[in-house]
């Protein structure tokens, strides 16, 4: 099988960066404590991105008899780096803003593929 040349890597991530429609900010995991001295996570908010963020349905899910692992995924740009303890703030789907904000955790290790990474996402129960 061919490699991809650098124009044809080039010209993928471009159409990629050309369909992420929506927006999100990247808050990465800290920790801190509380006032018993004990560990809790805390997070700091990064700059705003372009990504493209895809939710999962219960029917999608049933109907192909999966188990449900993730509730969405989000695209992003071949460079972002991840830790997954970090989480993932959607604020805006196709340039409207969302209110709240919806915060994903990370499911597994992201994805690549030759125009960007795939992380599978889970909704956040705990407001953190």
């Amino acid at each position: 099988m061919p490699l991809l040349s650098a124009a044809e890597l080039a010209s993928m991530r471009a159409a990629q960066a050309d369909h992420m429609n929506d927006t999100c900010v990247i808050r990465v995991y800290g920790s801190t404590t509380d006032e018993n001295n004990m560990p809790k996570p805390a997070y700091t908010a990064g700059a705003p991105m372009a990504c493209g963020f895809r939710a999962r349905t219960p029917r999608e899910v049933l109907q192909r008899a999966e188990v449900a692992m993730s509730d969405g995924d989000v695209r992003l740009p071949v460079g972002t780096t991840l830790d997954r303890r970090s989480r993932i703030r959607i604020t805006h789907r196709h340039g409207q803003a969302l209110s709240p904000a919806q915060d994903y955790e990370i499911v597994g290790e992201p994805l690549r593929g030759p125009s960007g990474l795939v992380v599978l996402l889970k909704r956040s129960t705990d407001g953190a």
